[in-house]
């Protein structure tokens, strides 16, 4: 029965009982009351699907909508989503559904318990959980699942999992599942005006005010439609992130997107603003994200990224994986004389995607054409390239590829050492030292100036079996070059992760989270 039900039946009950018991009295339970008939001393709020929204939201009494819960609840409240389906959407909005820093209101899905956008149809960008100019708001342990839009040659949805927006701060989305986000659209690239799109984590800092302290940590995005958009975009005005031990894998498109300088995603925002800067990005897996079956690009070669910084800067990489993906990761910049960077990629492993390891420079020869921008000072230490291939097996600089530094890498080409590099145009201020060559085709030349490289067999242990530690004996062990520490990164962020503001060039440990070694460094991702 409902609370108020309930309430009314002990109220007879007790009035019956006469001197046995204490009477009813104002003040007393009612539906809707803080009392234990209601929200417990932990303001925890319950919701499920047997349960009616004029209940108080108690465990006994719960709440039938999440969005009624979110209504409800109050600076550090939490909502509790128990076992069972919910066919709605949820939205977070302003300051009337926005926590504190220090008492953030939390949505967390109990095992079992699904957000499901079977039969509703998306209107404009919109997710199954839309968080819209809140902040201190934590999503944890949700599955959202089938949302999609009809199968029609254009239409202006774009259904997403998870969306953030407008202006808001200490946002947290982690141990979330989100799959079968879907845009059918029909219509192609080779449509004018047809951009459609989908994502299963989609963060736009689309105000000068912007997205501050957004953490995605733990989150799977799996099995998403997502027509010319990313599986997680980080797009925009945003400022401090932090993207952790999150899969993102078997999806159509780019896995994860750092975005800047798209006009159209925040218009009164300064290009300094109008980017993803800040951030780090640590322990993630991108796998099998690649275009080979997304009709929008109607046969195109691949390219999506594992892992793509496109106009984003102050980023560092670190113990991620990607393989099985169309490209590594790239960083480029779209954006018409644009720049992504700083970057830092390091101690990463980046094995058997479809056509590259690294792509770093705009993809157009011209500036004045989309991807003509430029990749300025990134630096590439101490990862693993291992039988990437396709149109380049190993590394590739695209156009205005400028200063970027390739050192301590263990290369291993699908063919001989010079399809390991290639470069569209000599790169200006380009530094290789101290790198691991190899392939398993003719061994010939490296077609770049690397004073102190490797050339022989790096006696990985087991590739096929996806172990890539050095063997005893191996070349790569303490062969590593000096690598110099980041220093000149002075934002308070890089203190609050690394401690002393200082950046560890090679990383904080190698690919599989182990300490590195004291002294001098192995080559490659993975110390011995």
């Amino acid at each position: 029965m409902s609370e108020t039900a309930f309430v009314k039946h002990l109220t007879g009950l007790m009035s019956c009982l006469g001197m046995l018991c204490v009477l009813a009295m104002p003040g007393s339970a009612q539906a809707g009351s803080h009392s234990d008939l209601g929200i417990d001393r932990l303001r925890n709020i319950y919701v499920s699907p047997l349960g009616d929204d004029g209940n108080s939201g108690s465990r006994r009494f719960p709440m039938k909508t999440i969005q009624a819960a979110v209504d409800k609840a109050r600076p550090g409240w939490i909502i509790n989503v128990q076992r069972g389906t919910y066919r709605e959407t949820v939205l977070f909005r302003g300051n009337a559904d926005s926590g504190t820093a220090a008492e953030p209101i939390t949505l967390r899905g109990e095992p079992g318990a699904k957000i499901s956008g079977q039969g509703i149809r998306p209107r404009g960008r919109k997710g199954l959980i839309t968080i819209r100019d809140a902040s201190h708001i934590v999503i944890d342990g949700m599955d959202l699942r089938r949302y999609r839009t009809p199968a029609t040659f254009l239409d202006d949805a774009t259904p997403v999992g998870i969306l953030v927006y407008g202006t808001g701060s200490n946002i947290t989305l982690s141990n979330n599942k989100i799959r079968r986000i879907e845009n059918r659209s029909t219509c192609t690239q080779n449509n004018n005006y047809c951009y459609p799109g989908a994502n299963g984590i989609g963060i736009y800092g689309d105000t000068p005010g912007g997205l501050t302290d957004i953490r995605l940590i733990g989150n799977e995005v799996v099995d998403n439609t997502l027509a010319s958009s990313e599986a997680v975009t980080l797009n925009g005005n945003i400022y401090r992130f932090r993207v952790e031990d999150n899969y993102v894998h078997d999806n159509n498109n780019i896995g994860f997107d750092f975005i800047g300088l798209e006009a159209d995603t925040c218009p009164s925002c300064t290009d300094d603003q109008n980017r993803a800067r800040v951030g780090l990005v640590r322990g993630n897996r991108a796998e099998n994200n690649t275009i080979a079956s997304n009709p929008w690009y109607a046969g195109d070669d691949g390219n999506a990224g594992g892992f793509y910084v496109d106009g984003g800067e102050y980023i560092v990489f670190e113990q991620n994986v990607s393989t099985g993906n169309d490209l590594g990761i790239e960083v480029a910049s779209e954006a018409r004389g644009g720049t992504s960077g700083p970057v830092l990629i390091a101690s990463n492993l980046i094995y058997e995607n479809r056509e590259l390891g690294l792509a770093v420079g705009g993809y157009n020869r011209r500036v004045d054409r989309p991807g003509g921008g430029s990749a300025e000072d990134v630096w590439a230490v101490n990862n693993t390239f291992y039988a990437n291939r396709g149109w380049g097996t190993g590394v590739v600089l695209q156009y205005r590829a400028n200063n970027f530094v390739f050192q301590n890498n263990m290369v291993y080409g699908q063919g001989g050492r010079s399809l390991s590099v290639e470069l569209a145009e000599e790169p200006v201020g380009a530094v290789w030292d101290n790198n691991a060559w190899w392939g398993t085709g003719a061994i010939n030349a490296i077609p770049v100036t690397d004073p102190n490289a490797v050339l022989t067999d790096p006696m990985l242990t087991d590739v096929a079996g996806g172990d890539f530690t050095p063997l005893p004996g191996s070349p790569l062990i303490d062969t590593g070059g000096y690598v110099t520490d980041i220093v000149s990164w002075t934002d308070p962020f890089w203190t609050e992760v690394y401690g002393a503001g200082v950046i560890p060039g090679a990383g904080t440990g190698e690919v599989n989270g182990d300490a590195r070694e004291q002294g001098v460094i192995d080559i490659g991702a993975i110390e011995q």
